[in-house]
């Protein structure tokens, strides 16, 4: 993906690119696997409690 820097002093839209910017910033996301087999025995051995969170995307469904 290409990003083209806008000059906002000059771009002729700029109140509508503020506006819908504010309305629906821009994020970005990763998906990845990891594996935690070892930083789960590693924490295990030193009574660290590990809380391991996993977000469901719709290719899971």
């Amino acid at each position: 993906m290409i990003f083209t820097p806008l000059d906002m002093a000059s771009y002729p839209r700029r109140e509508v690119f503020m506006y819908f910017s504010k309305m629906a910033p821009t994020g970005y996301s990763i998906t990845v696997n990891v594996d935690v087999t070892r930083l789960r025995q590693k924490t295990k051995e030193q009574g660290i409690i590990l809380i391991l969170n996993r977000s469901v995307d719709k290719a899971d469904r």
